[in-house]
C-alpha cells in the first residue's frame, strides 16, 4: 500500500497498487488496484506500460461465455429453420 500526500492540503489518501509486467518488454510496473480490476473486466480498455507499449486483457470469462451462448443459439436457430 502506498500513501500519497498532496502538498498544500491536510488530507492523506491511501491507494493500493498491484504489479503488472509488460507483455512486450517485460518491464514490471505498478497500477492502482481499482484500475487493474477495471481493465481485467473490460477487454476493450487499453493501458500502457511506462515505455508506451499498448496492452489489454483478452476477453473475460463472462465475455467468452456470452460468445459461446450466442454461437450455440445461432446454430440451434439454423437447425430449426
Amino acid at each position: 500500500m502506498a500513501t500519497n500526500i498532496y502538498s498544500g492540503s491536510s488530507s492523506i489518501e491511501s491507494f493500493e497498487f498491484v504489479m503488472e509486467i509488460c507483455c512486450n518488454c517485460n518491464l514490471p510496473f505498478m497500477m492502482p488496484k481499482w484500475f487493474r480490476e477495471h481493465v481485467v473486466n473490460d477487454s476493450r480498455v487499453n493501458f500502457y506500460c511506462p515505455k508506451g507499449h499498448s496492452q489489454h486483457y483478452t476477453k473475460t470469462l463472462r465475455e467468452e461465455m456470452n460468445d459461446l451462448i450466442q454461437t450455440n443459439k445461432t446454430k440451434l436457430e439454423s437447425k430449426n429453420s
